[in-house]
């Protein structure tokens, strides 16, 4: 009578493909769920900036988006006076995720510590600018705001340059 069945060796043999697939698969998935968070943060970060744009032009507010350093989070602050009549408006700040480093800043276009950065929106449509740049994996992106009318854009890469054009004096453009 002939016994059907695994031997031990077989069994041993499934089990270590079965580890080895999972080794080259489980840092796949892991990878795929931080690249989600930092895509979800951009344009979480889109909406926040809107939002705060929405919320001045609609209470007649001036709001600012600033930095959090110690909880690592944007925020939208309601800079109404204190004595005013309508209640003050607070937005849910944004966190960073962790593995995300925010690493530059720039305010009313010019370079600007992390706790004194603001960018503020005014109730008529309008903002000074700015821009914060992060880095992941190494690998920086930046959140801009035109100054003038609000244009949000999240780029991948280096902050752009947000200093106003000028003329310099002594150039010419000549005419053929």
């Amino acid at each position: 009578m002939r016994r059907r069945g695994f031997t031990y060796v077989e069994s041993g043999a499934v089990i270590m493909i079965l580890l080895l697939l999972a080794a080259l698969v489980i840092p796949n998935i892991i990878g795929e769920s931080k690249d989600r968070k930092v895509r979800l943060f951009k344009l979480d970060m889109k909406t926040l900036v809107e939002q705060a744009r929405g919320e001045s032009i609609r209470t007649g507010h001036t709001f600012g988006l600033t930095f959090d350093k110690a909880k690592s989070a944007l925020s939208v602050v309601d800079e109404a006076p204190d004595d005013a009549q309508q209640p003050k408006i607070e937005l849910p700040p944004l966190a960073v995720p962790t593995e995300v480093e925010a690493k530059k800043f720039n305010a009313d276009q010019d370079e600007s510590p992390s706790d004194g950065w603001r960018i503020p929106f005014f109730p008529d449509g309008t903002t000074a600018g700015g821009g914060i740049e992060f880095a992941y994996a190494g690998q920086p992106f930046s959140l801009t705001v035109s100054r003038g009318d609000v244009n949000v854009q999240v780029v991948d890469g280096p902050m752009p340059d947000l200093s106003l054009e000028k003329w310099k004096a002594g150039s010419f453009t000549p005419r053929g």
